[in-house]
């Protein structure tokens, strides 16, 4: 995503813009910080669904 945004940035704005190191320096943490906010959560409800549909097919005859 950091990398997708910094490259349309450039393609706007121009390669030599003096605005790239600190867009870069923004986007980075926040899309770090983004990823794992939206990671996480995921993450651990894609695991909880994995063992309740383990479970129950562990009960079906």
């Amino acid at each position: 995503m950091c990398l997708a945004m910094l490259a349309m940035t450039g393609l706007r704005l121009g390669p030599a813009s003096p605005r790239d190191p600190r867009l870069a320096a923004i986007a980075l943490p926040l899309c770090a910080s983004g990823g794992l906010a939206w990671g996480l959560p995921s993450w651990f409800l894609n695991e909880r669904l994995h063992r309740a549909l383990q479970q129950q097919r562990r009960h079906i005859p």
